[in-house]
């Protein structure tokens, strides 16, 4: 069987949770005989417009097309000709796989399913969050900062009108200057000026919500999508997998078809040390630690200001460290580790799949402190099969995965993460304490093979 994954982005360009888990999956379906490419897109502007990029990551073949997204404007996002030519080219035509499992739409069309369904090709969908109904990043979080409950055009069009949803037409010229530079001298300035380029953006900061005027023409180009999602996409997908009852619940609102949804946590892989149950913590100094991208929804701030109210008054031996890369908000990275050097708080950077096992062996403590619906983060997955608590924010699916009060704190409420943190040092925590473990990455393969082969009769 052939299988193309298709996502927005991959590794090692970006290190989220859907690229880990996608890789994940390709090697895991590999192992189990199936012919397995990943199809994404990738932002070079040394680089034309749609060009496509061949290579092998880590075992798994790759496909990017390059995306540079300079949208002539906001329809482009979600219904773009281009980007369906070249899927159509490069993945039906010239892979020809058996069936498309798509992980995320961005960055390409809302018609790539729609494809595949006229070359009689089946769509597994699996929803990692809810861009089908929320265009800006599928968080439910307004340019702001403030959490949404469901999107609306007349207040989506104002948020998107702040939001980076396309590249700004000024660096077209860069784009064909780095072009012809890399064509000349095979010099890639690509990735420092990229880096340079969000960092002053994310400089400037963000107006008033209330204050941004909507850009003319956004709001009836929202309408327009949500007609596209429920109408073109949704047809043409067989079935939606979904890692949380709530992200189910959400979408089912918005409009998907509850038949054809079905819930399918996201496999792990094991480790030699895998348990079964939460292990105990005794009273006394805890390590405790963040794992993931250095992000504003992610809300490490809000750790940052909890550790601020407690660290003083921790026992001597409790730490608090912080893991990830900020490359798509270079600015704000920047406050966090200045932050977090003034509070005596390591901000180590980025890290690799393979290196999670090993940071986490660091830690007590898991937290998550993300400021948006989570579905299934892979940072809780990995440390639940190791027995690590997680104290995280207390909606979405983190509610979901961390079913115990006492590791659940009011979101964005760093007074509340602060008494949470204190509560384990000076108590300490005692198991069993109910929370599910996820199923290994194997089982979570064959179970997606069975249904790849359902589909496929």
């Amino acid at each position: 069987m052939k299988v193309c994954l298709v996502t927005h982005q991959f590794l090692p360009d970006h290190r989220s949770g859907v690229e880990i888990y996608t890789h994940r999956l390709a090697g895991a379906l590999k192992a189990l005989g199936v012919e397995v490419m990943v199809y994404t897109t990738r932002k070079d502007l040394s680089r034309r417009e749609g060009s496509l990029i061949e290579e092998e990551w880590e075992g798994v073949p790759v496909r990017r097309v390059v995306r540079n997204l300079f949208h002539e404007d906001f329809t482009k996002t979600f219904d773009d000709p281009l980007a369906e030519h070249l899927f159509e080219t490069h993945v039906l035509e010239d892979f020809r796989p058996d069936l498309v499992h798509v992980h995320h739409l961005l960055h390409h069309s809302l018609g790539l399913p729609e494809r595949a369904q006229k070359k009689a090709v089946p769509v597994l969908f699996t929803l990692h969050d809810y861009w089908l109904e929320c265009p800006r990043f599928g968080q439910f979080l307004r340019v702001d900062g403030q959490l949404c409950s469901s999107a609306d055009p007349g207040n989506c069009a104002p948020c998107l009108s702040a939001s980076p949803w396309r590249n700004p037409p000024k660096l077209a010229r860069v784009s064909t200057a780095l072009r012809l530079l890399r064509q000349a001298t095979s010099l890639d300035l690509q990735a420092p000026l990229q880096h340079l380029w969000r960092k002053r953006k994310g400089k400037r900061g963000h107006p008033f919500f209330a204050d941004i005027p909507a850009a003319p023409g956004l709001e009836a180009a929202l309408v327009t999508r949500k007609r596209q999602v429920l109408e073109r996409l949704v047809p043409a997908v067989d079935r939606f997998l979904s890692p949380s009852e709530f992200l189910i619940q959400k979408m089912v609102a918005f409009g998907l078809p509850r038949d054809r949804m079905q819930k399918q946590p996201l496999g792990i892989p094991r480790t030699r040390d895998a348990v079964s149950q939460i292990r105990d913590l005794p009273a006394g100094p805890l390590r405790f630690g963040y794992l993931g991208s250095v992000l504003p929804p992610k809300g490490v701030h809000v750790l940052l200001d909890a550790w601020e109210k407690f660290g003083k008054e921790a026992p001597p031996g409790s730490s608090l460290s912080i893991h990830g890369g900020s490359g798509s908000d270079p600015a704000y990275g920047e406050k966090i580790r200045s932050r977090g050097q003034r509070m005596g708080v390591p901000v180590c950077g980025g890290y690799g799949p393979g290196e999670i096992g090993g940071l986490l062996q660091g830690l007590d403590v898991l937290v998550v402190p993300s400021l948006w619906y989570e579905n299934s983060p892979v940072t809780i997955l990995d440390a639940r099969v190791r027995g690590i608590p997680c104290l995280v924010s207390d909606l979405g699916g983190m509610k979901e995965l961390v079913p115990e009060p006492r590791l659940r704190f009011a979101m964005g409420d760093a007074g509340a993460l602060s008494d949470r943190m204190r509560s384990l040092v000076e108590e300490g925590l005692r198991s069993p304490m109910s929370s599910p473990l996820p199923p290994s990455l194997e089982d979570d393969a064959k179970k997606t093979l069975s249904v790849y082969r359902s589909m496929c009769r």
